[in-house]
């Protein structure tokens, strides 16, 4: 015959346990939600904490001497009537064009911009490739110039595309989804010349 204690311990193991479970749950809550998303879709702000990060309205002449400085391609759609070029450097080596209109200045806090942001990513198309065999709700395409491009239908304002044999991931995001394909599509992202 078991004695009086085993009842009490065998609660205070389930509490114990109930704890550590709780515990757990709330750790693997806080490090989903904190961590950084794949998907930038426009916001310039995803730097992680004390990482370097430049950002500066600069002309075509000026983008065109950054991008030549840059050891990975920085890709855009050329230079748009209307729009100041704003370049963001992050240091990991992503790089950001945003198209600042209607008086913007540099930093704005809104994703109300066309951006194209250039990543350095190892196999960019088995990269995309991966992403979509393992992600229900993105497709795979191709553009008009042979790129792939990678449409998530749950977030259509970023399109991703990697042209073949390149070690660059592309963001096409505007917060019209359309224009966003659109761009992806046509053929226009290539690299500043």
């Amino acid at each position: 015959m078991p004695d009086e204690t085993t009842p009490s311990r065998w609660n205070a193991l389930n509490i114990f346990g109930v704890i550590i479970v709780a515990a757990i749950l709330a750790l693997t809550v806080l490090i989903l939600t904190s961590s950084s998303s794949d998907d930038s879709s426009g916001d310039l702000n995803n730097a992680n904490p004390g990482e370097e990060k430049t950002v500066a309205v600069v002309s075509k002449p000026e983008l065109l001497a950054e991008s030549a400085d840059s050891e990975d391609p920085v890709y855009w759609v050329g230079e748009r009537e209307g729009a100041e070029l704003e370049l963001t450097r992050i240091g990991d080596g992503r790089v950001y064009i945003r198209y600042l209109t209607d008086g913007a200045v540099a930093a704005d806090p809104r994703s109300d911009f066309l951006t194209i942001g250039s990543y350095p990513v190892v196999n960019a198309v088995q990269a995309l490739q991966r992403t979509a065999a393992t992600n229900k709700s993105t497709v795979l395409a191709k553009s008009d110039d042979g790129a792939v491009m990678l449409i998530n239908k749950a977030n259509p304002s970023s399109i991703y595309i990697a042209y073949p044999g390149a070690d660059t991931q592309i963001e096409v995001y505007d917060p019209d989804p359309q224009v966003a394909l659109e761009l992806a599509k046509s053929g226009i992202v290539k690299p500043v010349s």
